[in-house]
């Protein structure tokens, strides 16, 4: 079978089309198993003195050289109860195997074995798929330029074995940074204590404990997206599902190469006389 060189050319392109989506489709895992540490919030303790909110922005200006507002990375809503307002503070849960790490088709979020799920810049292309398996809208997005800010756990200090900006700077100690069993287990007496309720132990790396009164009430308020009756567990399997979607059309790529290979060589066939 003679082969033209047009048909060459195509074939070569398409079978490195395949290869270049076959190495960019499969992401790094997510971390499936618990982090080392943990996060826990304890509602009922924060003041809303916004002093985490400032110690998130110097972070990323010390680290990263970004002049922005601390709320791009965690916020502290004002939260409308039957009784006033209540400070609510929230932030990126980076939950144990993160949807967005797993969907992210280039790499650009990447969790870490400390559980942090972290973003690279110069990898993200701007599609926003994180977004939409993020389980409690923590991705803030910049449509402008096609980036997107969260937190990231202070991966710069607690990779290092410090505590995340925000919890060390917390004068209440509404947030509390240790090892994974021992906050779920003070989350737990806390939450017995008080008859209340822990959320997301053994789901993500950052964990809240609230009063009954407080979960009724912020569980139904518009301003806060952190505090659900549990884990949210289908965006996990949605992710999957975009994720190897991605997949099922290498093979009707690869079909359609091969038999334009075949076609072409078949046109260029001469006969032995």
């Amino acid at each position: 079978m003679k082969i033209s060189r047009r048909s060459f050319i195509g074939t070569a392109a398409g079978l490195g089309g395949i290869t270049l989506a076959a190495t960019t489709i499969t992401p790094t895992p997510a971390l499936a198993v618990k982090p080392k540490n943990a996060m826990l919030i304890d509602v009922s303790k924060c003041i809303g003195c916004m002093r985490c909110v400032a110690a998130c922005a110097e972070y990323h200006k010390k680290y990263y050289g970004q002049e922005t507002d601390g709320t791009v990375f965690t916020t502290v809503p004002l939260a409308t109860m039957q009784y006033g307002k209540r400070p609510t503070p929230q932030n990126c849960m980076h939950c144990i195997d993160a949807p967005c790490a797993t969907v992210c088709q280039s790499r650009a979020l990447e969790q870490l074995e400390s559980g942090a799920v972290i973003y690279h810049e110069d990898r993200c292309i701007g599609c926003f798929l994180c977004t939409t398996v993020c389980p409690f809208e923590s991705i803030t997005t910049d449509l402008e330029n096609k980036k997107i800010f969260k937190c990231d756990l202070c991966s710069k200090i607690t990779e290092n074995g410090g505590a995340p900006s925000c919890v060390t700077i917390c004068p209440t100690q509404s947030k509390s940074w240790g090892p994974y069993e021992e906050k779920v287990k003070e989350g737990q007496e806390t939450a017995e204590r008080n008859k209340g309720k822990l959320l997301y132990a053994n789901d993500a790396t950052v964990i809240y404990v609230l009063s009954e009164y407080e979960y009724e009430q912020l569980r139904n308020a518009p301003e806060v997206t952190v505090i659900k009756p549990e884990y949210p567990s289908e965006y996990k399997s949605y992710s999957l599902l975009v994720k190897w979607s991605r997949v099922l059309w290498i093979p009707f790529l690869a079909g359609a190469v091969f038999y334009g290979l075949a076609w072409r060589g078949g046109k260029t066939v001469k006969k032995v006389e």
